[in-house]
């Protein structure tokens, strides 16, 4: 049995940018690389609220700009960083 750390956050706040690409899959890049830096090994899906305007950053990807910001819940494992990946 492999012992993992595991979390959830269910109170981000992201931007349009990244509701297109978690709902679609594709999006900006720079976004998604962002993204990815922000929350390795974690599996984000949109909660489906609208928050509203914030000027606050974005959760999913750190964008500092302003806008409309939508509800999304994280869930993260270190297991993924033990696990060496297959050519």
């Amino acid at each position: 049995m492999v012992e993992t750390a595991m979390g959830t956050r269910d109170d981000l706040a992201v931007c349009v940018k990244c509701v297109h690409l978690l709902a679609n899959g594709t999006g900006d890049e720079p976004v998604a690389d962002r993204m990815m830096e922000t929350w390795p090994n974690a599996l984000m899906v949109l909660g489906g609220a609208s928050l509203g305007f914030s000027d606050q950053a974005c959760d999913g990807c750190s964008s500092p700009l302003a806008g409309d910001r939508f509800t999304a819940t994280v869930w993260w494992d270190d297991f993924y960083e033990h696990v060496t990946p297959v050519d």
